[in-house]
């Protein structure tokens, strides 16, 4: 018995031996797998980066998104030099071109490799179309850089990637990603398209960060004209948030925005969006005067925090409502909380809806989805004329007691945050569940169909007119026809009624 017995215990101990060596084994192999990318910047060449990758080789190819730099003959890998792959071991890799921006790997998957080279900035030698030209700039204050002009992945399932940044001294960087606790510059994206659509700045620019809720939007301002008008953009952004929180019943949680702006030295005012990062530019000051503009363009994108990211439609044939409907209450918000007069109200919207009545397209707003460069001011226009006619509707049949607004905080209630998706079936049934009406006809002719839907009817519940002779639903006609939009000559007192309890007077 004692025989077996030793013999049970040594098998026993073997075990023991091989869990803990294979738990061990496992746990490497778990933090060898977290991508870890290190870019240095630095002190006596700014227009440098450096990385340095470590990940696991999940596939035979590594890859740069072409997302933004098409025109490019070698996409953005047009701005990449001194490549190099090399094993655990240090031993060389061999990689071959394969597209303009794709590698082949030799090499067996499974292993954690390392990967440098560097980014050259030298965007400035290229031309670039209007939407892309803030590819990467430089200014006397920072670098400003993109993440698809930055990142070589091995993988588009990346997830959690760790980035750590090595910086000029006095200099600091700005990012959208979430801070690594307890280390500096250190910062960690969810998944690739967090690390690819996001925008950076590093330098010794002026950062600040506004918080509401679980909400975050974080400034970073370059030059002093721009600087100077800090206090007026964390007045605009802080009196939104809370408006917005208070009409969708909440925050989005952990929800981070990073909003870069600089002076703009080729003439005209630019920025780019990169799904939590936005970035403007002036070649003017920005004050309360020129708000018309970059106001409504800072409401626009801190109401796709929930309108857009945390309630997403499934397809982009409901952009219409994603951009749209955005549109609508960026310019209602901004009139409301005193920024915008009545005036740049009947302005913007008449503006919206007389590019969408009069543009040439042949297809339905949800079609427009398709193409949205391309049919942007139908699609803007078209979304925000639903918008504003559902508002108005909704206001009138409840007496104000129900409003678009519900509709909204319904739709954050049942989609925000969660794995779900809204399509136009679902919207149609929240919108009924919501105010009690069923809007499914409108909805087939204005937003299936290729009818434009004339605002003459909705408007006349708040005292508002439309100039234009042709007021009909109908097919978009060779003659631009007027959509301005004012107040009648003579207005009933249930009208003015009506106006002021929309505009929140």
């Amino acid at each position: 018995m004692s025989i077996i017995r030793s013999k049970f215990l040594c098998d026993m101990n073997k075990l023991i031996v091989a869990v803990v060596l294979s738990m061990l084994c496992f746990a490497t192999e778990t933090r060898a797998a977290t991508p870890v990318y290190t870019l240095s910047i630095p002190d006596d060449n700014p227009h440098l980066v450096k990385v340095n990758a470590t990940f696991t080789l999940e596939q035979d190819e590594l890859f740069m998104t072409s997302e933004g730099a098409e025109h490019l003959p070698n996409h953005w890998a047009t701005f990449v030099q001194n490549m190099e792959l090399t094993d655990a071991a240090g031993k060389d890799i061999l990689f071959e071109a394969i597209k303009p921006d794709h590698w082949k790997v030799n090499a067996p998957l499974g292993q954690s490799v390392n990967l440098t080279y560097e980014v050259v900035l030298k965007h400035a030698d290229y031309q670039w179309p209007h939407q892309d030209r803030e590819a990467a700039y430089a200014r006397d204050w920072g670098v400003f850089y993109v993440g698809r002009g930055l990142f070589i992945l091995p993988s588009p399932t990346l997830k959690n990637t760790e980035l750590n940044f090595t910086l000029p001294k006095d200099w600091h960087v700005s990012t959208p990603w979430k801070k690594k606790t307890g280390t500096p510059n250190s910062y960690v994206a969810d998944n690739a398209e967090d690390l690819l659509q996001a925008a950076i700045f590093a330098g010794t620019h002026v950062e600040f960060s506004i918080k509401e809720g679980g909400t975050e939007i974080i400034f970073a301002l370059g030059g002093e004209p721009i600087i100077a008008a800090q206090d007026l953009f964390e007045e605009v952004t802080r009196a939104m948030l809370k408006a917005y929180i208070k009409m969708f019943g909440g925050a989005p949680p952990d929800s981070r925005m990073l909003i870069i702006i600089n002076p703009e030295y080729l003439g005209s005012d630019g920025g780019g969006v990169f799904n939590r990062s936005i970035s403007m530019t002036f070649t003017r000051p920005p004050t309360k005067q020129s708000m018309l503009t970059w106001g409504h363009i800072l409401s626009h994108e801190i109401f796709h925090m929930w309108n857009g990211v945390a309630i997403k439609p499934a397809t982009v044939e409901d952009e219409w409502f994603k951009e749209g409907v955005t549109d609508y209450y960026s310019f209602l918000f901004m009139t409301r909380l005193g920024f915008f007069n009545e005036r740049m109200w009947d302005f913007k919207n008449g503006d919206r809806h007389f590019l969408y009545f009069n543009s040439p397209a042949q297809l339905s707003i949800r079609k427009a989805g398709f193409e949205k460069p391309k049919y942007a001011d139908y699609l803007y226009g078209g979304g925000l004329t639903l918008a504003l006619a559902l508002d108005l509707d909704i206001r009138q049949r409840t007496h104000h007691q129900k409003s678009l607004d519900t509709v909204m905080r319904a739709l954050y209630q049942e989609y925000g945050n969660t794995r779900k998706s809204y399509t136009m079936s679902s919207l149609l049934k929240t919108i009924k569940r919501a105010t009690g009406f069923d809007y499914t006809e409108l909805f087939k002719q204005y937003v299936e169909g290729t009818a434009r839907l004339p605002l003459e009817p909705y408007l006349n519940y708040a005292g508002l007119t439309v100039a234009g002779s042709d007021q009909s639903a109908a097919a978009p006609s060779p003659q631009r026809v007027a959509r301005a939009i004012s107040r009648k000559a003579e207005m009933s007192p249930t009208e003015q009624e009506f106006l002021a309890t929309y505009l929140g007077r």
